[in-house]
């Protein structure tokens, strides 16, 4: 994996941590959308809260286009049912979470999400590679969910409806 370093006056640390698990550049996903998600759609908010950002859907239909896909893995998963999200339960135990989430993490890179940020995950070093300028370990890192690379199997669906 190779590290790229978002521009500080413009942060999109998730377009930049996708194009490293990718392998492909910030700056085609952020011409592929169309946009730098830097518009201002919140003006009542304060500092980068104002702004459009991009959303984790922009960045699957990049992969898409190009027969990748990111699968969603949640480090806590809940489940409840409607109306009663409040009281919302973990499936698993907070231990087998963690180990669950380490170990698909050893077959996928990812990109991993933080609470106000996103970085990649390289399956190969086992590193954390940092849109902000850094690589380095997982642990001790605050993690919500990651959004394993997978591949896309849209070839096999062309050829199966040809």
């Amino acid at each position: 994996m190779i590290l790229q370093i978002q521009n500080r006056n413009e942060p999109n640390c998730l377009v930049y941590a996708a194009a490293m698990v990718m392998n492909v550049a910030a700056e085609d996903i952020l011409r592929n959308m169309g946009h730098h998600g830097q518009e201002e759609w919140w003006p009542e908010a304060d500092g980068k809260s104002k702004l459009r950002g991009v959303h984790i859907q922009e960045i699957i239909d990049y992969a898409l286009e190009y027969d990748m896909a990111f699968t969603p893995l949640e480090l806590y998963p809940h489940s409840a049912p409607l109306g009663f999200e409040e009281s919302a339960k973990m499936i698993w135990m907070e231990d087998e979470c963690r180990t669950r989430f380490i170990t698909w993490l050893q077959f996928y890179s990812a990109i991993l999400i933080h609470p106000s940020h996103a970085t990649a995950w390289d399956k190969e070093t086992k590193k954390v590679y940092d849109p902000n300028g850094m690589i380095r370990e997982i642990e001790g890192l605050q993690i919500i969910e990651a959004w394993l690379l997978t591949k896309s199997n849209q070839q096999k669906k062309r050829r199966i409806t040809d």
